[in-house]
């Protein structure tokens, strides 16, 4: 009888100690923050924080559904704000330029248009010049982009698996849509490694697409995503933004 209370003394006790570990993981969880976890990924791709006067001269190559021949180059001046995107319509190139002194030109083929039904064709309305500076700055800035100027909210952190790997997802909601308001952001569980996001539709939780990163180009001591998958939230392949070469300002 006194061994049986004394094994049962010591069920007890480890059973204790295991439940006092679950307790202290799931605490352990739970006190990272998501402005922690970004703040960590952010060192781990911009490690001297020369994000905000890097200068980007890049070709990517961006297939999509409905025009797999599709690319552009992007010249994006962090420190003097200056910004082009070279992109082809059809047989023609579209430019939409913003210089360092803030004014900005839509040209095709290096020529101004000004007839309404080549502008509609061609895509050259001038609000599109800050709606492509904003998207390529917020894109391919990430993760360094996630800052107090884009987010308005940081939600929930949970553990998860993002393309087989273990990951924190981070719910954020941003000030302005960047294709949407409401992300969900996953990190490498291993080294905090931006491994893609979620871009939740406003009117529908359910809808949305997520994007897959793929390996890194390096920009100075910068890395940022080389290839950017596109699939909508049903596993349907959308697209691919692929940096293919960096080129000469």
């Amino acid at each position: 009888m006194i061994y049986l209370g004394r094994k049962s003394t010591i069920m007890k006790y480890f059973a204790f100690l295991f439940i006092l570990f679950l307790t202290s993981c799931n605490n352990s969880t739970k006190e990272i923050s998501g402005k922690t976890l970004l703040e960590k990924s952010i060192q781990k791709h911009d490690p001297k924080k020369e994000w905000n006067k890097a200068s980007l001269a890049l070709r990517i190559q961006e297939p999509r559904l409905g025009n797999p021949t599709r690319f552009s180059e992007v010249f994006l001046n962090n420190l003097d704000n200056s910004f082009e995107l070279i992109r082809n319509r059809e047989d023609k190139m579209a430019s939409y330029k913003i210089d360092a002194s803030g004014i900005s030109s839509v040209l095709l083929n290096n020529e101004i248009v000004t007839d309404s039904i080549s502008i509609d064709r061609y895509m050259l309305q001038p609000e599109r010049v800050k709606i492509y500076q904003n998207s390529y700055q917020d894109m391919l800035g990430l993760p360094m982009s996630l800052n107090d100027d884009l987010i308005s909210k940081i939600g929930t952190v949970s553990k998860t698996e993002f393309g087989r790997e273990s990951a924190y997802q981070i719910e954020l909601e941003l000030k302005r849509e960047v294709f949407s308001k409401n992300w969900y952001v996953y990190l490498s569980a291993k080294d905090f490694t931006l491994l893609g996001i979620d871009l939740i539709s406003s009117e529908n939780s359910n809808q949305g697409e997520r994007l897959y990163f793929e390996k890194s180009v390096q920009i100075g001591t910068i890395s940022i995503p080389r290839m950017k998958h596109w699939y909508d939230l049903n596993g349907e392949y959308l697209g691919s933004d692929v940096i293919v070469k960096k080129l000469e300002d």
